[in-house]
């Protein structure tokens, strides 16, 4: 008979320790400010400078005290009722408040204020999401900007829903402008077409000008910069080793479709990639000098590291990354192209006072684009045609790299807009990889087929190109 007894004065202790509630006073009241980019993110996305300007203004009050009345620094107010012991209240500006609700002769009062960050991106294929479209499918996929092939599942954009979820005392607005094969004087400083240039639309204008554009109206919280790759000829070297046996030796000229050199004096890839490297700081420079005269605080920029495509599951260098490409090339790739790209890009940000995301590199270790099954964070050719990013998308992180990726962007973030849960934010939110997602089965098929063909099509043309 002592067993129900016990369990009965065990049940009622855990119930009064366990419902604050019930022993709270009934007039007390929470608030948060309502998410944006949670769900579909539709409030939360601006997708030009106009609508990045305007700022949430509302919060949400919860409390269930009988018969509430409000005031708001001593004026009354009514919330509109957002559901059961809920409701919305439009506090007119973004500034701190004071409200009081008064219920049965007892009252209570918090400062409050409508937070709402906003955080831009910048930048290339990384920045964007290439690769990723937000509506995967064969024939029309779906991006938030078809010119740029940029998603909401780009790190930096999952970066954004993940500061927005760590904290309920602010929202987020995300300008994304990120575009991929931008470069600094083609996408950044200058206007561009886009990776998928759409003639009645025209080319975009330069993403700098656009950052200008917006703080002369509000100033950006935060501006992810993700830049480089390109001005390294990322892109044209990993094209090049596909077709050019002992790449690093043979005469290379980026703007060449293939990069192979009509001049037998032109220099060699070694030689290109060194002169581009040493050409970064510059090219740096000129972003930190358009920022500064758009009056952005450095310490507002957060420059990413670059991730690292070239290593399997047991961190070694993959004896294919593509075909055609052996493990020296490989090898070569990221030791002149990968490491001293962010070393490059680490010493812009000490030098310019921007804030840095590090670790992304080395996060990518075992994860490159020859790792096994859910090790690879790395795009392959036939998963690239699948989801409609068509030969642009290999060779980029997929899903699982992003979201790796904004883990370590979270915390820095946090940081430069002034959001507390430090690195709490960068586990807070995050969309699952869903690789297969609206794909039907038969385009699966379809797909692996096609990528199976481009992949042996390149093989071939590197058995040829790589002839005596």
């Amino acid at each position: 008979m002592r067993r129900p007894l016990t369990i009965g004065l065990v049940l009622v202790l855990l119930g009064l320790v366990g419902a604050p509630g019930a022993l709270a006073d009934p007039v007390a009241f929470r608030w948060s400010v309502p998410a944006k980019l949670a769900g579909d993110g539709v409030d939360g996305v601006a997708r030009k400078v106009d609508e990045a300007t305007l700022r949430t203004t509302e919060i949400e009050v919860r409390t269930c005290a009988p018969d509430p009345s409000w005031s708001l620094d001593g004026a009354p107010v009514t919330p509109t009722p957002a559901g059961r012991c809920r409701a919305r209240l439009d506090l007119g500006d973004d500034q701190e408040h004071t409200l009081v609700l008064r219920s049965e002769g007892e009252e209570a009062s918090a400062t409050v204020r409508a937070r709402d960050l906003l955080v831009v991106t910048v930048g290339d294929s990384v920045s964007s999401g290439e690769g990723n479209p937000d509506g995967p499918s064969v024939l029309s996929p779906r991006w938030l900007e078809r010119r740029c092939h940029r998603s909401m599942r780009s790190g930096a954009a999952q970066a954004a829903l993940a500061l927005e979820s760590g904290s309920t005392r602010s929202a987020v607005t995300l300008l994304a402008l990120g575009c991929s094969g931008a470069t600094v004087p083609r996408g950044l400083l200058g206007s561009y077409a886009g990776i998928e240039p759409d003639a009645r639309r025209g080319p975009l204008p330069a993403q700098l000008d656009e950052v200008a554009r917006l703080a002369s109206r509000r100033m950006p919280d935060a501006v992810l910069v993700s830049i480089g790759a390109n001005d390294v000829n990322f892109g044209a070297v990993a094209r090049f080793c596909v077709v050019v046996a002992r790449c690093p030796e043979r005469r290379f000229d980026p703007a060449r479709s293939g990069g192979v050199a009509k001049d037998p004096a032109a220099p060699t890839a070694a030689e290109v990639q060194a002169s581009a490297i040493a050409g970064l700081p510059e090219r740096y420079a000129q972003v930190a000098a358009r920022l500064r005269d758009a009056r952005v605080p450095a310490d507002r920029v957060v420059l990413v590291e670059y991730f690292d495509p070239t290593h399997d599951e047991e961190g070694e260098v993959c004896a294919q990354a593509l075909p055609g490409i052996d493990r020296d090339e490989a090898a070569w790739a990221f030791s002149s192209v990968v490491v001293p790209l962010n070393a490059q890009a680490r010493l812009a940000a000490l030098r310019h006072g921007w804030r840095f995301v590090r670790g992304v590199q080395d996060a990518f270790l075992a994860h490159g684009i020859c790792a096994r099954g859910h090790d690879r964070w790395v795009r392959r050719i036939e998963e690239s045609l699948g989801r409609g990013s068509g030969l642009s998308g290999p060779l980029h992180p997929n899903g699982l790299g992003h979201l790796a990726t904004a883990a370590l962007i979270g915390p820095v973030l946090a940081d430069a807009t002034g959001v507390s849960g430090g690195t709490d934010v960068a586990q807070a939110a995050g969309r699952p990889d869903d690789e297969g997602s609206r794909v039907a089965w038969w385009w699966l098929v379809v797909t692996a087929l096609a990528g199976a063909l481009a992949g042996g099509g390149l093989a071939i043309l590197a058995a040829r190109r790589r002839r005596p």
